[in-house]
């Protein structure tokens, strides 16, 4: 049956409702039945004084009969969630009390979770030869993050070709991971120097709660963690307000830290951008418009925050997303270019050939593997 994940919010946290949701899981296990559904155990944040109850059904409505039979508690909302996406992010229980969920320590476990994204772009030197041996380099690098990753605790979410996911129960661990990834991309870069290939890598630190009013699984921190991304350059660890707040890093880790306002006004912008990215006609009047907010301005804010012009972001995300579409086979290169706001197959190229040192016809055909 399908996998759910819910969310409740909580008017208070203290013993009395440590007890009421004790009593709220032992009535939904004593009516699940008649309705084919099997509750599993719930997590419990302090902090955002939320619950999330996990449960298998054969539908939404299914579980929600059960908690509104049961004790009358409707969840505010309510996720189907992939079996393997669940494990990957919250991990396999470790102990559980009368069905919530603990760490090994005992200590109660919220749901809270790190998530690191790597945004990965390889580009060449020199347009590559046919000695440009993408495989070969690329598993090698693959292997390098996943040795480090392994050492501090991260669980594998996704692992595409131009961006891997990675989950953490500790905020620290994945911090430091970070900074460890960063030290080995960069030995790796160095020993691939003459070879005139490169991996640029942008690390990403975004942390969140299973299940907001976002109809995904983690949806708002995944969602976050990309957009992040575009302020990265190559070898930057971008982290978010909440991964500042949680972690506390010293200044000496040369992070880029992300303010929560900023973090409202990337959401902003990124949604204008995402929804229009296809439009050739799109230009950065048209985004000063839809923000709402003078060109002047619009300048400003996007310099200080992706040290880029509006007009040159927009460029960089219409190419990134050309290579997400190579690696996904959406098309031929034509067909490609159209689709990120490229009238001219022509200038594409162009653009492409400036920005990854190959052509992307060059770029197809010497696809790395999937990971």
């Amino acid at each position: 049956m399908p996998l759910y994940i819910d969310f409740h919010d909580l008017d208070d946290f203290n013993e009395k409702t440590l007890e009421a949701l004790k009593q709220g899981h032992k009535l939904d296990l004593a009516v699940q039945e008649k309705y084919n559904v099997q509750y599993k155990h719930y997590y419990l944040s302090k902090d955002n004084k939320k619950a999330y109850c996990v449960m298998e059904g054969p539908d939404r409505e299914s579980c929600e009969a059960v908690h509104r039979e049961a004790h009358g508690s409707l969840a505010c909302n309510i996720v189907e969630v992939e079996l393997s996406q669940y494990d990957a992010i919250l991990g396999l229980p470790k102990n559980e009390l009368d069905g919530m969920n603990l760490h090994e320590d005992g200590t109660i476990d919220s749901g809270f979770r790190t998530i690191l994204l790597i945004n990965t772009l390889p580009s060449a030197s020199t347009e590559p030869t046919e000695t440009f041996q993408f495989t070969r380099y690329y598993t090698e690098y693959l292997n390098q993050l996943k040795m480090v990753l392994s050492q501090y605790g991260g669980r594998e979410l996704t692992a595409g070709k131009s961006e891997t996911t990675f989950a953490f129960t500790s905020c620290m661990n994945a911090l430091r991971c970070s900074i460890a990834l960063r030290e080995q991309i960069t030995l790796l870069n160095n020993r691939l120097r003459d070879k005139m290939i490169r991996f640029e890598n942008t690390i990403v630190l975004d942390a969140g709660e299973p299940v907001t009013r976002n109809d995904k699984f983690f949806g708002d921190t995944l969602q976050l963690a990309r957009r992040l991304s575009h302020r990265g350059k190559d070898g930057d660890i971008v982290i978010s307000s909440c991964v500042h707040e949680h972690a506390q890093p010293p200044a000496q880790a040369h992070l880029k830290v992300t303010g929560s306002e900023d973090e409202r006004f990337i959401n902003s912008i990124m949604a204008i951008l995402e929804h229009r990215l296809k439009d050739d006609n799109f230009n950065v009047p048209e985004l000063s418009k839809r923000a709402g907010i003078s060109r002047p301005q619009l300048y400003r804010k996007i310099h200080n925050l992706f040290d880029r012009s509006p007009n040159h972001l927009i460029h960089e995300m219409r190419l990134r997303e050309s290579v997400r579409l190579i690696h996904k086979k959406f098309g031929n290169i034509s067909e490609i270019a159209y689709e990120v706001g490229y009238n001219n197959p022509s200038y594409f190229a162009k653009c492409f050939l400036k920005r990854f040192g190959m052509l992307p016809s060059s770029y197809n055909a010497r696809q790395i593997p999937s990971a």
